[in-house]
């Protein structure tokens, strides 16, 4: 492999040298399916920020006891779509939301950030004319009100969807981790 044109990228690729170095192989899919244990049955959605790190936060031992939907300020709207087609892959048995304390989504400006993305979008006659209208139903994953209170609201949005399976509904929850103290708090 030549190297990264990128010192960033370059760095990170020095980086995945040194971890391969070391690393165990990982449970196939195949390999988990043959064993019979029981594998992805929960879904974690949670904060793109890279301090929240749910198998840390939950002591979690082994990488196919959970999936995880990442996506800015946890939000659950994002991640219906990655929940309805895990659903149907692996069938889950539980969904748990997860908000965190000083959670960067409380300050987007997201009419600022559609502002932006108009002015990206090309005006000229003859440009491509797929991102119309796009922009203004773009969401960023603004945070209103307290994280409880956002966690709660995408707890009973993927509750009252009809687009979840009744039978996953009723184990759908959320939690707040709170950064400083390294505690989970039932939403």
């Amino acid at each position: 492999m030549t190297s990264a044109p990128n010192p960033a990228l370059s760095a990170l690729i020095e980086r995945n040298i040194a971890y391969a170095k070391a690393h165990t192989p990982i449970v196939t899919n195949t390999e988990l399916k043959a064993s019979g244990i029981p594998a992805y049955k929960t879904l974690i959605i949670t904060c793109t920020d890279g301090r929240i790190r749910p198998e840390k936060i939950l002591d979690i031992e082994h990488p196919h006891e959970f999936l995880i939907s990442r996506n800015s300020g946890a939000r659950a709207r994002p991640a219906i779509a990655n929940l309805l087609a895990l659903d149907e892959l692996v069938g889950l048995e539980m969904v748990l939301v997860i908000g965190h304390t000083d959670c960067g989504a409380r300050n987007f400006d997201e009419d600022a950030i559609r502002e932006r993305l108009r002015e990206r979008v090309p005006k000229e006659e003859g440009a491509p004319r797929e991102y119309e209208g796009v922009v203004e139903g773009l969401e960023f994953g603004k945070i209103e009100g307290s994280i409880e209170e956002s966690v709660q609201a995408d707890v009973n949005l993927l509750k009252s969807s009809p687009l979840v399976r009744e039978g996953l509904k009723g184990n759908i929850f959320g939690a707040v981790f709170d950064i400083e103290t390294g505690k989970l708090m039932v939403a």
